[in-house]
């Protein structure tokens, strides 16, 4: 890609975007299918437009947004690891989705 400031940014609108998810070190976009597989992922998530409604499964302070005070400086720390959030995104998984310990297929729910 070259030297400039966007060198680590992929932006990817190819049908499979399981590699440049995999590849990323956060999520930028919005809270679509492709903003939920981000979320099961564990990685950290900023999300473009407004913030998520009070009746969302997952709270919206779980995630963090463009816009919001100091963003670009929280954005540079989640690249490098720095992620307040990931204790809350992790609980909230637990109440929406069944086995993402990885067990899927191996417990039968009655």
């Amino acid at each position: 890609m070259g030297t400039t400031e966007y060198a680590s940014v992929i932006y990817d609108d190819t049908p499979d975007y399981f590699p440049a998810l995999i590849a990323a070190d956060v999520y930028i976009g919005y809270g679509t299918s492709l903003g939920r597989a981000a979320l099961v992922s564990g990685k950290p998530i900023m999300l473009l437009g407004s913030r998520l409604s009070h009746d969302s499964l997952v709270p919206a302070e779980a995630f963090y947004y463009v816009g919001e005070e100091r963003w670009v400086e929280r954005l540079a720390s989640l690249a490098e690891g720095d992620d307040p959030k990931t204790a809350i995104r992790k609980g909230c998984l637990r109440g929406i989705y069944n086995n993402i310990d990885g067990t899927s297929g191996q417990k039968i729910l009655a």
